[in-house]
């Protein structure tokens, strides 16, 4: 009989694990197909939420090192921007200390929990918030630090379970946040260089000059007015006729 039970619970352990592996697979598939950081960013949120049904809300906020916190996709249930703002205004909060300190944070009960008294208190009375759960998914111009965060107005909410989901899921996201970065970078990049070449072109038939020519009187312009040299090709694209030029 124990022998048994023990077949048993090998067997619902192992099936426990391929469904995690396939929603995990799942989410990884469909990371890749997002087209834009913002469209992935806002995927994450969806899954996590369908994932992790306990919570209220999901949000991916950043910590920005002048201790703003700044959300960038949500449910748009209103509670993660609200609690946002409440950590920028204290100075503190469960995506500071996971951007920061701690990738994991995981505060059960805020009435009972004092890790943030400031803003625990103001989530509870204003927002009704008392379960948090963060994750730290992603570092952002090497400035800044992207949380995955979870709210609840129930207390202990989340599980262990819980916690293990997201993480996975802030690892998977941080791979395709990555990936798409990279792609928009080199997009951006191919834009600029395009921006540039035109505005080089204007220069040298308004000027009469060669393309290096050009390219320098543009540099010049920019550093004297502080501007940055794509800033002004722009300009200059667009019919405009930025000072000095």
């Amino acid at each position: 009989m124990a022998e048994e039970t023990g077949h048993r619970r090998m067997e619902d352990q192992r099936g426990v694990a391929a469904d995690y592996g396939d929603r995990m697979a799942d989410l990884a598939r469909n990371l890749r197909s997002q087209r834009t950081s913002m469209l992935t960013l806002q995927y994450v949120v969806q899954a996590t939420a369908e994932m992790v049904k306990s919570c209220d809300d999901v949000a991916i906020s950043l910590a920005h090192q002048d201790g703003t916190v700044e959300t960038r996709a949500s449910l748009g249930a209103g509670l993660a921007e609200q609690a946002d703002q409440l950590q920028t205004q204290f100075g503190e909060g469960p995506c500071v200390d996971s951007a920061w300190n701690s990738s994991v944070v995981w505060a059960r009960d805020l009435p009972h929990d004092g890790s943030w008294p400031s803003w625990g208190s103001a989530v509870v009375d204003q927002l009704g918030v008392r379960s948090v759960l963060c994750v730290q998914l992603y570092t952002h111009e090497d400035h800044e630090l992207g949380v995955l965060q979870l709210f609840a107005t129930q207390p202990h909410a989340f599980v262990a379970d819980d916690a293990d989901e997201v993480i996975g899921i802030a690892a998977h996201a941080a791979v395709a946040l990555g990936a798409i970065s990279n792609h928009e970078a080199v997009q951006f990049g191919l834009v600029r260089r395009t921006m540039i070449g035109q505005a080089t072109g204007i220069l040298m038939e308004r000027y009469q000059v060669d393309p290096h020519q050009a390219f320098e009187v543009l540099r010049r312009v920019s550093q004297e007015s502080g501007r940055k040299v794509y800033d002004l090709a722009i300009e200059l694209v667009q019919g405009g006729r930025p000072s000095g030029l």
